[in-house]
């Protein structure tokens, strides 16, 4: 990855503006105000040169949150990043505006390092429940308790779910049996379900 020096040095060397003095932020004009150029100001990230490493360090506001591991952590949050500061000004009909104005008006990417950006990170809870052979897979209906379509299609259901549709049908043998034949032991303790916290991703705009 270029250095921003180095990215630098190639616009200015290709920028009629930058080659004449200095860069110069549009921004001003739609305020009425005179227009900035030059652009030595410096901000603690760079937005030509964004790495992982500094967009985990940003300040984020968090915008969701939710319950991991008995704590409630922040799962979505917005930063920003201040575009790149300007200090020189140039008044509307000096040389200097008529260049810049002219090479924006034919590339306007060349001031988006003088925009704030704006970064979004997500992160998610994912919860896996332990599952079991399904008894019941096949069936549309057992001991008068219809099935919903994701139990009669899959090889394996959660124990509670199991428990819900033999006591449903009333068919304590049959739950007997079938604990039997997988050496399974009755139990009252929650179902085991294990959660995973994934890493951030990130969005700048």
């Amino acid at each position: 990855m270029e250095s921003f020096k180095q990215k630098r040095a190639n616009l200015l060397n290709n920028n009629p503006i930058a080659s004449h003095g200095s860069w110069i932020s549009k921004h001003s004009i739609a305020a009425g105000s005179p227009v900035h150029m030059g652009g030595s100001g410096k901000t603690p990230l760079y937005q030509d040169d964004l790495r992982e490493g500094e967009l985990e360090n940003l300040s984020y506001t968090d915008t969701s949150s939710g319950e991991f591991g008995g704590k409630n952590v922040p799962l979505s949050g917005v930063a920003k990043i201040p575009g790149q500061k300007v200090e020189k000004f140039a008044q509307p009909g000096t040389p200097e505006y008529d260049r810049w104005l002219a090479a924006v008006t034919k590339d306007p990417s060349i001031e988006d390092k003088y925009k704030d950006r704006t970064v979004n990170r997500e992160r998610a809870i994912d919860s896996e429940t332990k599952v079991y052979p399904n008894p019941f897979k096949g069936r549309k209906i057992y001991g008068g308790v219809s099935l919903d379509p994701e139990v009669t299609e899959s090889d394996s259901i959660p124990a509670s779910q199991i428990t819900s549709i033999f006591k449903g049908a009333d068919d304590l043998p049959g739950y007997n049996a079938y604990l039997k034949k997988y050496d399974y032991k009755k139990t009252n303790k929650p179902p085991k379900t294990k959660e995973n916290l994934s890493d951030y991703t990130y969005v700048v705009k």
